[in-house]
């Protein structure tokens, strides 16, 4: 997941043109109808990451990264919200088996981060 991470981040940058206009900022639990660290059914830790909150940590990373590019880049230059949906299918396929793998702790870093730097800290691994 760490390069796919990396691989989501450059996505965003490579795709860097058009008018400017990009995907509403997702927030953690959005969509996946379970709150972020809610304890499973056997009341163990936190439950397992779903499909739905991989999906949410994929539009976290594009919103953030389309946010970072509004601050150093012409508007001719912010990814569309064409190529972020084109981005975002990509990354869904290739990045949810992996992100099933992280710890929710992960999760809930990476989703609360505000910077794609902080994003790659909180999936960086020891």
């Amino acid at each position: 997941m760490r390069n796919r991470l990396a691989g989501a981040m450059v996505a965003v940058s490579v795709f860097a043109c058009g008018d400017g206009r990009g995907p509403a900022p997702h927030k953690p639990g959005d969509g996946s109808g379970a709150t972020p660290g809610a304890p499973d059914a056997g009341g163990g830790g936190p439950a397992p990451l779903t499909e739905a909150d991989c999906a949410v940590l994929v539009d976290h990373i594009l919103a953030v990264g389309v946010a970072e590019q509004r601050l150093d880049r012409p508007e001719d230059r912010v990814a569309t919200p064409e190529q972020v949906t084109q981005i975002r299918a990509g990354l869904i396929r290739d990045m949810t088996p992996s992100c099933l793998a992280y710890p929710r702790e992960t999760w809930t870093c990476a989703t609360g981060a505000t910077t794609t730097a902080a994003i790659a800290a909180c999936t960086a691994g020891p």
